[in-house]
């Protein structure tokens, strides 16, 4: 008798699982169908979120890369560098304002290196449409303000965004390398 009912035994086991089996596959094809309604072959580029036009400089974020050796000498004499100004009231992306840039490069003891000043014309002229929103993107060179031989091997940028109106911002001073790059042009001891 045991072994009579065994067998119904395993055929309601079967049927059971296979129940939940067939519930399972239903919920995972479902799951795909909704998911696959959510992707495009082609995305969409959302254009960043409209700037008001009382949006004001309240933060500046600068970034850079590393610096180059442009003329091949072993020392280390362009910095590429990208501001992003912020509205504190428009979190939403980064803004563009018209305005004055003043980069100032100092040794590690505090003595002026170096120093860039751009006009707002010169300003509205580096604007480029970023990730984040409108970043300024230049380009400052040491062998513009004389040269690059220096013994120092890093230096503190200082940025400063001055608005046509309002208050001047300041980004948080970087570090950058400068001096001998570690790597000797060709044909030098």
């Amino acid at each position: 008798m045991n072994r009579a009912r065994r067998p119904r035994k395993a055929l309601m086991t079967a049927i059971r699982f296979g129940w939940r089996g067939l519930r399972l596959a239903g919920c995972i094809a479902t799951a795909g169908v909704v998911a696959a309604g959510c992707v495009s072959a082609e995305p969409r580029d959302r254009p960043p979120p409209k700037q008001p036009e009382w949006a004001k400089a309240s933060a500046l974020l600068v970034s850079t890369s590393f610096p180059e050796d442009t003329d091949g000498n072993g020392y280390l004499d362009t910095i590429g560098l990208t501001a992003y100004i912020f509205d504190d009231q428009f979190p939403g992306a980064s803004i563009q304002v018209p305005g004055a840039f003043n980069f100032a490069l100092n040794a590690p003891d505090g003595a002026p290196l170096a120093a860039w000043d751009l006009t707002p014309q010169e300003t509205e002229a580096i604007v480029r449409v970023m990730p984040p929103g409108p970043g300024y993107v230049v380009r400052l060179s040491l062998l513009e303000k004389g040269t690059d031989r220096t013994d120092f091997r890093s230096a503190e940028l200082h940025t400063t965004f001055t608005p046509v109106s309002g208050k001047a911002v300041r980004a948080k001073s970087l570090t950058v390398t400068i001096g001998r790059s570690g790597l000797r042009p060709a044909g030098s001891p």
